[in-house]
C-alpha cells in the first residue's frame, strides 16, 4: 500500500479541479489560500508532482503555447481512483477528530506567564485571529456560492473556524478576568 499524504491528495485535487495545469498554477493555488497549513514553495510542490507522475497519477503533456515550453499535468484514471479513495469513508481520525492546535496547546501552559503577559498574549491572539478572519472573508468572496458551491463551502468552513476561535479567546478572557476579581 502506498503511503498517501494529504498534501499529495490536495495537489491531485487541484489538478483534477483545474483541469490540465502547470506545477506553477498549483503553487499559485496554495499561494492564494489563506491557510498556512501547506507550503507553496517550489521545494515542496515540484517534488510531489514528480512523485505523483512517477506513480502514474498525473500525466504530463508538453505545451508550446507562447514563448516557452511548459508542462501541463492532468489527473490519470489511477490518480482519480486514489483521490476518490482519499475522499470517501472511512475517514481517518485526524480528518474528523480534535486536531493539534498550537493556540490551544499554548493556552494550556499560560500559567507560566504573569497575568499582564497573559492579557498581552490574548490581545495579540485576538488581533491576529481577526486579521486572519478578514483575510479569509476576502478569499471567500473570490468564490461564487452558486457557481462554485463546494469551493465556497470549504472556504466558509475556514471562516467559521476562525470565528469560533475568536469566540473561544473572548471566553478565555472572560473566565480569566472573573477569576482575577
Amino acid at each position: 500500500m502506498i503511503d498517501i499524504k494529504d498534501l499529495e491528495m490536495v495537489i491531485l485535487g487541484i489538478v483534477q479541479k483545474q483541469g490540465p495545469c502547470t506545477p506553477y498554477a498549483v503553487r499559485m493555488e496554495f499561494e492564494r489560500s489563506p491557510s498556512p497549513h501547506f507550503s507553496s514553495s517550489p521545494g515542496s510542490i515540484y517534488p510531489i508532482i514528480a512523485r505523483l507522475h512517477s506513480r502514474k497519477w498525473l500525466i504530463p503533456r508538453q505545451d508550446a503555447t507562447g514563448k516557452r515550453k511548459r508542462t501541463l499535468f492532468r489527473i490519470s484514471a489511477a490518480g482519480q481512483k486514489a483521490l476518490r479513495a482519499w475522499l470517501t469513508p472511512p475517514l481517518p481520525d485526524e480528518a474528523v477528530g480534535l486536531t493539534y492546535d498550537p493556540l490551544r496547546t499554548r493556552m494550556y501552559f499560560l500559567t507560566a506567564l504573569a497575568p499582564e503577559e497573559v492579557d498581552a498574549y490574548l490581545d495579540h491572539v485576538t488581533d491576529r485571529l481577526q486579521k486572519e478572519l478578514d483575510r479569509a472573508k476576502r478569499y471567500l468572496r473570490t468564490y461564487s456560492k452558486q457557481e462554485e458551491p463546494l469551493s465556497w463551502l470549504a472556504t466558509l468552513g475556514g471562516v467559521e473556524s476562525l470565528k469560533a476561535r475568536i469566540r473561544w479567546i473572548r471566553k478565555a478572557r472572560e473566565i480569566l478576568i472573573s477569576r482575577a476579581t
